[in-house]
C-alpha cells in the first residue's frame, strides 16, 4: 500500500496550481494611461532613459515610469504606493500603508511564479519572501521552472512564457504596522471567469514582505467568485 505523503501531495496540488495561475495570476493595466505600453525593466540604479514606449508621470520635475512589464504583465508603478525602486529582478520601497501592500501584493507574487525565471524569483525569495515555508514554495517554483523549459532550449535563468492574466483590483481585508491581508481579484486575459488570490505580507526593513504559504501551498488561497463588488480597481495616480 502506497503511504499518503501531506507534503508531497501539498507540492502536488501546487504544481497543478502554478499551471493554472499561469492563466490566471496578476496582470494589471494602467486604465488611467490608456493602451498598455511595452517597457523594460530599471535598470542596475533604477533610472531609465528616456524612451518613447514607456508610460510616465511627472514628480517634482523627474519622469517617473507608470508601469513596468514582467512576463507579459504590465505593473503599475505609483509616486504614492510604489515601488520606488525595481532592479535586479527586484521590486522595493512600497508604502507603509493599505494601498502600498496592495502593489507590493502585485509586483511579489508575480515575482516568485515560474515564468519569470530565476533571474527575478531567486533574488525575490532571498530579499522578499519571508516565513517557515519559504524552502518548500521556492522548490516549487523552481521545479515548475524546470519542466516548462524542458524542451524549449530556453536558456537557464530566462523566462519560459507570460502569465496571460489580468488584475480587475484588490480588497485590504486586514492591515496593521505589521502585517497586511490583500485578496486580488483575477481573471484570465481570454475568459470572463474571475478568480481571487488571497496574500499575506509582512513589514520587515522597511518594506512589505511576501509570506510564502504552509508548506508552499497556494491552493487554499484561490476561490473563484463571480462579481466584483468590493474590490478596488488599480489605477495610477
Amino acid at each position: 500500500m502506497t503511504s499518503f505523503d501531506p507534503a508531497t501531495e501539498a507540492r502536488r496540488r501546487t504544481r497543478r496550481l502554478l499551471t493554472q495561475l499561469a492563466l490566471l495570476l496578476v496582470l494589471v493595466v494602467a486604465v488611467a494611461f490608456g493602451a498598455a505600453l511595452l517597457v523594460r525593466q530599471l535598470d542596475d540604479t533604477g533610472t531609465r532613459p528616456a524612451s518613447s514606449t514607456a508610460s510616465r508621470t511627472e514628480t517634482r520635475g523627474v519622469a517617473i515610469p507608470s508601469e513596468v512589464v514582467l512576463a507579459g504583465v504590465h505593473l503599475p508603478i505609483s509616486p504614492a504606493a510604489g515601488p520606488r525602486v525595481v532592479r535586479k529582478g527586484l521590486a522595493e520601497g512600497f508604502a507603509h500603508n493599505a494601498v502600498g501592500a496592495a502593489y507590493a501584493a502585485i509586483h511579489l507574487s508575480l515575482r516568485v511564479t515560474p515564468e519569470v525565471g530565476p533571474g527575478v524569483y531567486q533574488p525575490t525569495f532571498e530579499d522578499q519572501v519571508v516565513g517557515e515555508d519559504v524552502e518548500d514554495l521556492k522548490a516549487i517554483v523552481e521545479d515548475e521552472y524546470l519542466r516548462q523549459r524542458d524542451g524549449t532550449g530556453i536558456p537557464y535563468g530566462q523566462p519560459v512564457g507570460e502569465v496571460k492574466a489580468t488584475a480587475r483590483g484588490y480588497r485590504v481585508d486586514a492591515v496593521d504596522a505589521h502585517t497586511a491581508a490583500v485578496r486580488l481579484l483575477l481573471a484570465g486575459r481570454e475568459s470572463a471567469m474571475l478568480t481571487t488570490f488571497a496574500i499575506q505580507l509582512r513589514w520587515v526593513a522597511g518594506d512589505w514582505a511576501l509570506v510564502a504559504p504552509p508548506g508552499g501551498d497556494w491552493t487554499p488561497m484561490v476561490a473563484r467568485v463571480y462579481a466584483a463588488d468590493g474590490f478596488t480597481p488599480f489605477v495610477v495616480p
